[in-house]
């Protein structure tokens, strides 16, 4: 993981993220509670808010993955684990540095952006 996202975010190399794996129960939880979206997700991105002017906090913000999620859409999809991992790590970190893929502009932006980092690290367009 540090590999994957040291290699297509070189800038972040002082940052700080949390990566959390959970299984269903909690990614379903967060989902319900912070997008009203009562079911398990793939990945959660929280970008890291600061409490007051003068923090100087390095963290850039915490992604939480479901693991069975993750599993289920690479065997769904005839993905390989690797390669999908790697693409929803992108993904969260996008979306910790404000990208967003609400209105089919932004998602445009975003699904470039990750299709540039993937084949920086040799992997084919998701999309």
């Amino acid at each position: 993981m540090q590999q994957w996202l040291s290699q297509s975010f070189p800038e972040l190399a002082e940052r700080s993220i949390v990566i959390r794996i959970v299984e269903n129960v909690e990614s379903q939880q967060l989902n319900n509670t912070y997008r009203a979206q009562d079911k398990p997700t793939n990945i959660l991105s929280f970008p890291y808010e600061a409490m007051t002017e003068h923090d100087q906090s390095q963290h850039l913000g915490d992604l939480v993955i479901a693991l069975s999620v993750l599993i289920d859409e690479t065997e769904a999809n005839g993905k390989s684990f690797k390669d999908h991992f790697a693409h929803l790590l992108i993904h969260g970190v996008l979306h910790l540095l404000g990208y967003d893929h609400e209105k089919q502009d932004q998602a445009a932006v975003m699904e470039a952006k990750e299709v540039e980092l993937l084949c920086n690290l040799e992997i084919e367009n998701p999309y």
